[in-house]
């Protein structure tokens, strides 16, 4: 009896500790530790944004910084199913601040591109691409509703809270480093009072 218990252990521990992206996010190929969700409900760009903001810890619209990673993207969004309805998909880039000084919204440098023909617009302020056929984008009115992408690094976790945060709702046991020194395994329950207990035995 007392090996099975051990067995079935050990099999949480190897699902859950490798699990690297929530629930409904896929893994990036080209970026390490880099997750995307493919939002397939029609969002204006700033709604877009919140819903990435409020989906995950320090997670955003994407940003795109080489054709690698447009052509990643792409990959993404064209294995979704539910995503054959959208047209555009939008992107963290945008020129609010100033009118044509392109940035992305997570702050990272804008070093990149990827404009289709005529583009951008610059009576337009929040980029879009079009994910599922050229990858190509576009400026074009935050006000209109697209699909969007959004992304999230997953940070080593360093205690229980960390991979609440990251998504996992499930009581088991989990891998969290909390030192930097090394992984290390706890049982973290995510159901009792909001979640996210490491839970030590005396």
């Amino acid at each position: 009896m007392h090996c099975l218990f051990i067995v079935l252990s050990l099999s949480l521990v190897v699902t859950i500790s490798s699990q690297k992206c929530p629930n409904g996010w896929r893994a990036s190929e080209a970026i390490p530790n880099k997750c995307y969700y493919v939002g397939t409900q029609k969002n204006i760009w700033f709604d877009a944004e919140a819903y990435c903001k409020n989906a995950g810890l320090n997670a955003h619209l994407t940003s795109i910084a080489s054709a690698f990673e447009n052509a990643d993207v792409d990959a993404v969004v064209g294995s979704t199913q539910s995503a054959a309805g959208c047209g555009q998909f939008w992107i963290g880039g945008n020129d609010i601040a100033q009118n044509g000084n392109w940035t992305w919204e997570d702050g990272s440098s804008w070093e990149y591109s990827n404009w289709g023909p005529g583009q951008p617009d610059l009576s337009q302020q929040c980029v879009s691409t079009a994910a599922l056929t050229t990858g190509k984008w576009k400026a074009e009115s935050c006000a209109h509703e697209n699909c969007f992408i959004c992304e999230m690094y997953m940070l080593p976790a360093t205690d229980c809270k960390d991979w609440f945060n990251y998504g996992a709702h499930t009581d088991g046991i989990y891998s969290i480093n909390p030192d930097g020194k090394g992984a290390v395994n706890v049982f973290c329950d995510m159901t009792t009072d909001g979640g996210g207990w490491t839970v030590f035995q005396r």
